[in-house]
């Protein structure tokens, strides 16, 4: 699904709200995504209303992701939500919920 709608450069929609809404994210109304948005889990992520997402984005969403209403992802931005305990001999990953606050703003290339 990735591959063929999102991280594909010819993806013609800036708003395709439906194909995230049938793999299980909860989508407001006004979003624009924009193409080569990279979103690795749908079900794990709510987005509010007239949020944008810019080009080349990376939703790392190993764990819930909610963007609040106004929210802006520019471009090339990434958002890792888990990472490793490097204590541990085995490695464990570690994650935990995100929320990005009403109006908040990641930077490009962030």
């Amino acid at each position: 699904m990735n591959a063929l709608f999102f991280i594909n450069p010819c993806f013609p929609f800036r708003r395709p709200s439906r194909i995230l809404r049938l793999f299980g994210a909860k989508v407001g109304k006004g979003v624009v995504i924009h193409p080569r948005v990279n979103i690795k889990f749908p079900w794990k992520l709510t987005i509010g209303d007239h949020c944008w997402i810019g080009q080349c984005a990376w939703l790392d969403n190993i764990d819930q992701l909610t963007l609040e209403d106004h929210v802006v992802i520019s471009q090339g931005a990434k958002l890792i939500l888990g990472s490793h305990d490097y204590k541990k001999v085995d490695y464990p990953t570690i994650h935990k919920p995100v929320v990005l606050e009403q109006g908040s703003w990641v930077g490009a290339r962030a």
